[in-house]
């Protein structure tokens, strides 16, 4: 395509500072339909600019700035680069480790043909290997660090949902615990021990529930907002750090309900086994409380929604 619009194409790796030679590792230069490789930085373009063009390049210089800028000058033609860059080339083929052979283009399929050293395919193999590694896994460690971070800033921000959490777990404890106080083996009475474990179970899920519908429905406005636009994060990594977030508070509150609970009414089972059902009837309320928040745009939908499937759960809790 290049050769037959008759232009050039020039392309180089830089950053503007002083170490713009030395990141200089591999420089591509398509210029009227072959592809030319001059090495590495020091033996290959830098030094075919500052010795056969006899053009001295400052600090902090971009390459291609500086070529365009000498076209445009006059000091050389297009096609006096290129004889020149090809003969450098072909001289210095030897002065670096991943110099290339001579390149062609295949005249019947348009395809270029480059025909390197073993050394230097073996190193661009490795080198689009660990190119594939580093900009996978950063991506996903920047992106698990930043939204970590927002969601911690979210959290000593607005401690609402903590505050609320914390405290109906504390009023709900205490209700239970005056109602059971001194709880007998005796089953025939209102102070029933199975009572007792279905409304804990019960409303220990519909206080997560509520508190999801509470505070998710208007994060969710964000959330697609910033994953339709910028497309910045993956949903997996969002809904993993705010598991991260939100999770270590829920058991905290459990733990406080938790003892409260086993100090004032006498549990058969042991104060672990009543921590870990509670733990995960809390998680499981939470669980539900995110899926009716996200199919509800206000938290008034969210509370209607919540009232079935508490129904659902509460039957099959029975």
């Amino acid at each position: 395509m290049c050769e037959q619009s008759n232009r050039l194409i020039i392309t180089t790796l830089h950053q503007p500072s002083s170490e713009i030679v030395d990141l200089l590792d591999e420089v591509y230069v398509m210029a009227q339909g072959e592809f030319v490789y001059g090495g590495d930085a020091h033996s290959g373009l830098v030094k075919y600019i500052s010795q056969e063009l006899q053009f001295s390049i400052p600090l902090h210089t971009n390459l291609l700035e500086l070529f365009l800028y000498h076209v445009q000058m006059q000091h050389f033609t297009v096609e006096e680069y290129h004889s020149k860059w090809v003969g450098y080339q072909t001289s210095h083929a030897q002065a670096s480790p991943l110099a290339l052979t001579h390149d062609t283009v295949d005249d019947e399929t348009d395809v270029l043909v480059v025909s390197a050293k073993p050394c230097f395919v073996i190193i661009i193999i490795i080198y689009f290997a660990i190119i594939y590694y580093v900009l996978f896994f950063v991506s996903l460690w920047l992106q698990f660090t930043q939204l970590l971070g927002r969601e911690v800033k979210c959290f000593v921000r607005e401690p609402t949902q903590w505050r609320l959490r914390t405290l109906l777990a504390i009023v709900l404890s205490l209700m239970f615990s005056l109602l059971w106080h001194n709880l007998t083996n005796n089953c025939s009475d209102i102070r029933n021990r199975y009572g007792l474990l279905f409304l804990v179970i019960s409303l220990n899920v519909s206080a997560a529930v509520g508190i999801s519908n509470l505070t998710f429905p208007q994060m969710k406005v964000v959330i697609e907002k910033e994953r339709k636009s910028c497309e910045m994060y993956y949903s997996y990594m969002f809904a993993f750090t705010k598991s991260l977030v939100v999770i270590p508070p829920a058991i905290i509150q459990v733990i406080i309900m938790t003892c409260i609970l086993y100090f004032l009414i006498p549990f058969n089972s042991n104060i672990w086994y009543v921590m870990m059902v509670l733990c995960l009837s809390h998680l499981a309320g939470d669980s539900m409380g995110f899926i009716i928040g996200v199919v509800s745009d206000t938290p008034s939908v969210a509370f209607q929604v919540s009232h079935c499937i508490d129904t659902l759960y509460n039957k099959q809790l029975t």
